[in-house]
């Protein structure tokens, strides 16, 4: 009985998203992810440089960490290095923080990382947590500066990368936390789960 129960919870843990374009000019582009984790775990993905590089790009890219420089303050920067899977091209990217408010918001600008480039995609996130978990609710704006539509795309699949990033966290049987605090109540009953 226990198993069966655990077993249909599990099914509900696993991270999942919705979006929908706010704007018919596509000049917004609005998202929500949910995580079967505790705030500080989903904040941690996003204060470290280390769990950055696993995460922030889509499937198939990288983001090496001897290419990353994290400062994560009002004023600060994080600049890095996309590589493309298929054609191992590289691009400069970065960001300058407006907003840094831990475990609840991040405001950015986002944008190529050359000298005298303009950071004209301006992105949201905010942290919440919820019930089951956490969830991030991410808003892009100015995306008119780029009118292939690929900004939106590249950020969902960036973060449907931080949804697997953090499942693969939280379910590769040894229960560790991405942050350095105690596991989460959900972790200890995984990692005793996984014990029997």
């Amino acid at each position: 009985m226990l198993r069966s129960n655990f077993a249909q919870d599990r099914l509900s843990l696993v991270s999942t998203r919705s979006s929908t374009n706010g704007a018919e000019s596509g000049d917004v582009y609005e998202g929500t992810w949910h995580f079967p984790c505790p705030l500080e775990d989903l904040w941690a993905a996003w204060a470290s440089t280390d769990s950055l590089s696993e995460w922030l790009h889509p499937r198939g890219a990288a983001t090496p960490l001897g290419g990353m420089h994290l400062d994560l303050r009002p004023g600060g920067k994080l600049a890095y290095t996309l590589i493309e899977g298929g054609s191992g091209d590289a691009y400069q990217l970065k960001c300058a923080f407006d907003a840094v408010e831990e475990m609840r918001n991040l405001s950015f600008r986002w944008g190529p990382g050359q000298p005298g480039a303009s950071l004209a995609v301006t992105i949201h996130v905010r942290f919440v947590k919820v019930p089951s978990g956490s969830k991030l609710a991410v808003t892009l704006t100015d995306l008119s500066a780029y009118t292939d539509g690929r900004t939106a795309r590249h950020w969902e699949a960036t973060l449907d990368n931080l949804s697997e990033f953090i499942d693969h966290r939280l379910g590769n049987g040894n229960g560790s936390s991405i942050s350095e605090r105690p596991a989460s109540l959900l972790t200890r009953i995984r990692r005793l789960w996984s014990a029997r």
